[in-house]
This record gives C-alpha cells, sequence and structure tokens, in this order.
C-alpha cells in the first residue's frame, strides 16, 4: 500500500468518525428535546394504557374510539396520548359498562 492511499484511508476514517460523533450528538439532541416536550405536556395527557384504564375498557376499545372520532388522540414523539379532560368527558358519558349512556 503506498502511502498516499494511507492517507486516504485515514482521511476516510477521521471523516467518517467525525459523522459518526456528529450523528450520536444531533440524536441525542433530538432526544431530550422530544423528552422535554413530553414532559412539559404530561400533566394532561394519558397513555393508551392509562387512559383505558380510567375509561375500564381495553386498549383496542380506546384505539377503535380514537379513529371512529369518539374519543381524539394526540401524537407526540412517535407515541399517542390522549387528553386527560377528554377522558373525563368521555368517562362522565358512559354508563359504567363502557358504552354510552347518552343513547337512546
Amino acid at each position: 500500500m503506498s502511502d498516499l492511499d494511507e492517507i486516504k484511508y485515514w482521511i476516510e476514517d477521521q471523516m467518517t468518525d467525525g459523522l459518526n460523533k456528529m450523528y450520536e450528538t444531533l440524536e441525542e439532541k433530538l432526544f431530550e428535546l422530544v423528552e422535554a416536550r413530553i414532559e412539559k405536556a404530561t400533566g394532561e395527557l394519558l397513555t393508551a394504557d392509562e387512559a383505558a384504564s380510567l375509561l375500564g375498557v381495553t386498549n383496542r376499545t380506546l384505539y377503535n374510539w380514537a379513529n371512529s372520532g369518539i374519543l381524539p388522540r394526540y401524537r407526540l414523539g412517535g407515541q399517542f396520548y390522549w387528553k386527560y379532560a377528554d377522558v373525563i368527558e368521555r368517562l362522565e358519558m358512559q354508563d359504567g359498562t363502557g358504552e354510552d349512556k347518552t343513547k337512546d
């Protein structure tokens, strides 16, 4: 291997290492921002497990309600959340079995 080839490989290694470090730093910063946003909203938002538990329904029912517009959900950081106020409002409309007590 010539000196020129060795220098070429050394430069490529240095560039690759630099780009990897830059990527890792950007990824860490992005996760920090997402976590901070989730933490800020945590007091108002519930996970699927939390919302379903409060409502006394399965996660599948919760997602079905979200898909049909009965109970809106919100995406944050790649996860779905439900507003506490929406869940409580829905809870007040239920008859204890998960069914809507406002239906005839």
